[in-house]
């Protein structure tokens, strides 16, 4: 079974949990109980990279903490959870922390301090650390400054490195400090300089705004949340602008409008040999255009850290071999679980029971004209695009 590891952003959340049919709401001077208060594992390999792990892939995690009792508290979860692992402890930063207020209909208000999780570079990818694996992941590069400055050259020397070892890269991104410094880079160029260097590059959808799209993201800023006020044909169209930058598979993930994936043409496809290593596997992942709804949830428990375990699920059906509609609906499976549980990866099952699940329902919704049904798959009727 092919391995991957995970890097990047790590981070402790404290999470109060609400007591059930009780009021949770901030008043001063006022004391509101909870039902427990509880620390779990956060950022995109405390979700993504425990996901992977309870799906059942053979997985690495690398992350950073700070030589202070959060630090202790992460390297103490991690070990319950018999994933195996690399922190480094940096004695100059803290560790990276949130806390993850409730809020109605599951959502959350999140309080975070940056720390030592922010502060990879690309020395930290040790070619030894990638012996026997096939697929890197790493998330998220706008939080990190010794990634983001002079352009993304560390973020490009880092994506470099990783494939000088015949490792296919995938890359995670989160939204930048919009009023701090990290803002202010012009993003669109960053992705530029760095996407030819991504096989699999896996946005959500406001980043993907705010970095291609910056006034119409300020604007639905302005009107409403960015994916309520969504025009639905500007998704493919921001999907091949990303193919055109040189990356060879995107999955945008849109929130209550579901997944799209777009594959670049059999060339570029060719080259993630760590992944696509068969004729069949690389024509079935060649420039492809297909958009899937959410799985149906009857109650949602917590939103938290469910884009990033649909990152996991996604990961799971290509590191094991399956076709791109198959990772779509497996992403859109292990993201409803999420949601489904008290925090994100505890709910998660196996690959395996995944894969044999029966009762799997999808929401609906009309993307446009232009697109093909067929079940609640939506083909893109454009000539490369077709299935």
């Amino acid at each position: 079974m092919k391995k991957v590891v995970v890097a990047g952003s790590l981070v402790l959340d404290i999470e109060p949990i609400p007591v059930p049919g009780g009021d949770f709401s901030f008043l001063p001077g006022r004391k509101t109980g909870v039902s427990s208060i509880v620390f779990n594992l956060g950022g995109v390999v405390g979700n993504t990279g425990v996901a992977l792990a309870r799906l059942g892939m053979p997985t690495f995690l690398l992350g950073k903490v700070g030589e202070d009792v959060g630090g202790r508290i992460v390297s103490d979860l991690l070990g319950r959870l018999n994933v195996p692992n690399r922190l480094e402890k940096v004695s100059t930063l803290p560790t990276s922390t949130s806390i993850v207020l409730p809020g109605p209909n599951g959502e959350r208000m999140i309080l975070q301090s940056k720390g030592a999780g922010q502060s990879f570079i690309p020395e930290d990818i040790a070619p030894q650390l990638l012996s026997g694996v096939s697929l890197l992941h790493f998330g998220n590069p706008p939080s990190m400054r010794t990634l983001w400055s002079e352009r993304g050259k560390g973020l490009v020397k880092l994506l470099g490195k990783v494939r000088d070892c015949d490792v296919a890269t995938s890359l995670g991104i989160c939204m930048p400090d919009i009023e701090g410094e990290a803002g202010k880079q012009n993003w669109k160029a960053i992705l530029a300089r760095s996407l030819p260097l991504v096989d699999l590059f896996l946005p959500d959808i406001e980043d993907l705004l705010f970095m291609l799209e910056r006034p119409l993201f300020d604007r639905l800023r302005q009107e409403a949340s960015a994916i309520d006020a969504l025009d639905l044909p500007l998704i493919p169209i921001l999907a091949d602008e990303l193919i055109a930058m040189g990356t060879g598979v995107v999955c945008i993930k849109i929130g209550k409008y579901g997944l799209y994936l777009r594959t670049a043409g059999k060339e570029r496809i060719s080259r993630i040999r760590s992944l696509f290593d068969t004729p069949s596997m690389v024509s079935a992942w060649s420039d492809q255009s297909l958009w899937i709804p959410p799985c149906h949830v009857p109650h949602i428990v917590s939103t938290k850290g469910a884009r990033d375990t649909a990152t996991a699920g996604f990961l799971a059906a290509v590191l094991s071999g399956h076709g791109p509609m198959e990772a779509l609906v497996l992403a859109s499976q292990t993201a409803a679980r999420c949601l489904m549980g008290v925090d994100a990866t505890s709910n998660i099952p196996s690959l395996s029971e995944l894969e044999k699940e029966q009762s799997v329902r999808f929401e609906h919704f009309a993307i446009a004209s232009g697109w093909r049904k067929q079940g609640f798959v939506y083909f893109r009727e454009t000539e490369e695009g077709k299935a």
